[in-house]
């Protein structure tokens, strides 16, 4: 049997992960840009808690989303 990872586990695995503040976290799960990390291609951005918040791309001085795991108001 395989052991179970946690969605932040998985995707940080595949993708580099990207630490975000909890104010970064909120606007990503708005589908709000934060500031870019200067990181090439897609990036796992994790909250504090280490939960994954959303894929995140830079796109000039911004990480945009491209998907939101966590949106606001959604199910954890």
């Amino acid at each position: 049997m395989f052991p179970l990872l946690s969605l932040a586990d998985a995707a940080s695995r595949v993708f580099p992960a990207r630490p975000l503040t909890a104010e970064e976290g909120a606007a990503l799960s708005y589908g709000r840009p934060v500031p870019a990390s200067g990181a090439e291609g897609t990036v796992a951005a994790c909250s504090e808690e280490g939960r994954l918040i959303a894929l995140v791309r830079d796109d000039g001085t911004l990480a945009r989303p491209v998907w939101v795991a966590s949106p606001a108001g959604g199910a954890s």
